[in-house]
C-alpha cells in the first residue's frame, strides 16, 4: 500500500467530486428560423411588418433556452421584423416596448439582465456529499487516509467547478446575446428575427395579453413607423418559488 496506491485514490476522489456529482451540461438548440405564414400575430404599418411568436411553450423554451423563462419571470418574444417599403429603416432593440392591459409598459432586456434574473432563482451546481467506493475496502488507517485524500479531491472540485461555473455563465450569456434581435438597417423588402427578453417587475399580475410596439426610424428622412401588434396566450405567470437547475452549456 505505497505512494501509488494514495495517488491513485486521489485522482479517483478528484474524478468522483468533479464528474459524479457535478450538473450534466444540457444541448441548446439554435433560434429557430420563423415561418411568416405561421407567426400567430401579425401586423403592418406604412411598410414596416412585424411577426411575432409569443413562445411561451415550456419545451421550446428549454430547448432553445435551457430553462422554462417563465419559472424564472422572463417574457421572450420571437420578433420578426420586415421592410415593404421603399426606405431604409433603423430598427433598435432598446426601443421595443410590451405594454401590459393594464398601461404598464416593459422595456427590452439585454441578455445580461436575463442571467441576472435567471441566478436568482436558479443555481448552477448541485456539488453535495457523497461517499466513493474504496475498491477491496482497506484498513481502517488506509480509509483515514482516503478520507484526507477524497476531502482535497472535494476541494479541487469546488475550484474547478468555480470555474467551470464562469465559463457556462459566459457561454450562456454569449448564447442568449446571439439569440436576441440586434440592432439593423432594413433596406426593401429585407428582413430580420431574433428574441426579444422582457422582465416583469414584481407585482405586476400575472398576464395573458399585451401589446408589442416596435419603431422603425427612417434613415433617409426625419420621422419614423410605429407598429403596435396585440398579443395574446403568453399565459406569463409567477414561479411557485421553486429552486431551477441552470444550464452548464460550455
Amino acid at each position: 500500500m505505497g505512494m501509488a496506491y494514495f495517488v491513485t485514490l486521489l485522482m479517483v476522489s478528484i474524478t468522483f467530486w468533479t464528474n459524479g456529482c457535478a450538473s450534466p451540461s444540457r444541448s441548446i438548440e439554435p433560434t429557430p428560423v420563423p415561418i411568416p405564414d405561421a407567426m400567430p400575430s401579425w401586423k403592418s404599418e406604412r411598410g414596416l411588418a412585424v411577426g411575432v411568436d409569443p413562445f411561451v411553450q415550456a419545451d421550446r423554451q428549454e430547448a432553445v433556452f435551457g430553462v422554462h423563462f417563465h419559472d424564472v419571470g422572463v417574457v421572450s418574444l420571437l420578433v420578426y421584423v420586415v421592410n415593404e417599403g421603399d426606405q431604409p429603416l433603423l430598427i433598435r432593440y432598446s426601443d421595443m416596448l410590451l405594454e401590459l392591459a393594464t398601461g404598464t409598459q416593459l422595456g427590452s432586456m439585454e441578455a445580461s439582465s436575463v442571467i441576472n434574473k435567471l441566478e436568482q432563482v436558479g443555481t448552477w451546481s448541485s456539488l453535495g456529499p457523497g461517499v466513493p467506493f474504496i475498491p477491496g475496502g482497506g484498513s481502517p488507517s488506509i480509509v483515514a487516509g482516503f478520507g484526507a485524500l477524497s476531502a482535497l479531491g472535494a476541494i479541487a472540485a469546488v475550484s474547478a467547478e468555480g470555474a467551470a461555473i464562469k465559463r457556462a455563465r459566459a457561454a450562456l450569456k454569449t448564447e442568449y446575446q446571439h439569440k436576441q434581435l440586434h440592432d439593423v438597417t432594413l433596406g426593401q423588402n429585407e428582413s430580420a428575427y431574433g428574441f426579444v427578453y422582457f422582465i416583469p417587475s414584481a407585482g405586476i399580475p400575472a398576464f395573458s395579453e399585451a401589446t408589442l410596439k416596435v419603431w422603425g426610424v427612417k434613415t433617409q428622412e426625419s420621422g419614423s413607423i410605429t407598429v403596435q401588434v396585440p398579443l395574446s396566450k403568453i399565459d406569463f405567470t409567477w414561479s411557485s418559488g421553486k429552486r431551477l437547475h441552470l444550464p452548464m452549456q460550455e
